[in-house]
């Protein structure tokens, strides 16, 4: 029981981000982000604030700070858009945020929520994000990997091609079972001499995983 209370795997979606959302202190995360506002406030400034400015700032140009509010009994995270010519701050809440936004935002949040879970996964991370930012997301996800094991579901090719063609696993669902298998060591092998990228392989004939008939 220890351990599977030490599994955390989100399914982000913007309309549970972009909701007040009622104090709740529980960890980890929560799936959906119901509790992303709490997460996001308990996150210790010196160590992660920094980190989360930089990278919304990147996604979004103008970010340069958070904050989260409490209204009616509800918790409400912004974000500053810089100064208005007058030299007031643009202060933005959640629901006035992009999907793209908010998706890695609350990504950033499970990544540096304390204490980090053993296993973190996340359902297509790439969702909602512009694809040039796609190899910053993948950075910090990287680096998370330090502190939790990364597990990622994904269709993107801009990801994939980020990812070594050994960690990749094909999931595949026939007659009812589930199956995981690594891809064919004939398709690793073309990624490896770089005659192939797993994009190209993606698109071209799909990646096939270990043991299938195209083996050999």
């Amino acid at each position: 029981m220890e351990e599977l209370r030490s599994v955390a795997i989100y399914s982000l979606f913007p309309d549970v981000l972009r909701a007040p959302q009622h104090p709740d202190p529980s960890k980890p995360m929560s799936t959906r982000g119901s509790n992303w506002a709490s997460t996001l406030r308990a996150l210790e400034r010196a160590t992660w604030g920094a980190e989360l400015v930089a990278a919304l700032g990147r996604v979004a140009s103008d970010i340069d700070e958070y904050r989260v509010t409490e209204a009616g009994g509800f918790l409400i995270p912004e974000f500053r858009h810089g100064v208005d010519a007058q030299g007031r701050e643009r202060w933005h809440g959640a629901a006035q945020e992009s999907d793209g936004t908010l998706r890695v935002a609350a990504l950033l949040t499970a990544l540096f929520q304390e204490p980090a879970p053993a296993l973190l996964g996340f359902e297509e991370p790439e969702l909602g994000v512009h694809p040039g930012a796609i190899p910053l997301l993948f950075d910090f996800l990287k680096e998370a990997t330090t502190r939790s094991q990364i597990l990622l579901t994904t269709h993107s090719p801009d990801l994939l091609d980020l990812v070594p063609i050994d960690d990749i696993r094909v999931v595949e669902r026939r007659d009812g079972a589930t199956t995981v298998a690594r891809v064919e060591e004939r398709q690793r092998d073309l990624v490896r001499k770089r005659l192939m990228s797993t994009s190209d392989l993606l698109h071209a004939e799909g990646l096939r995983p270990e043991g299938s008939t195209s083996d050999g």
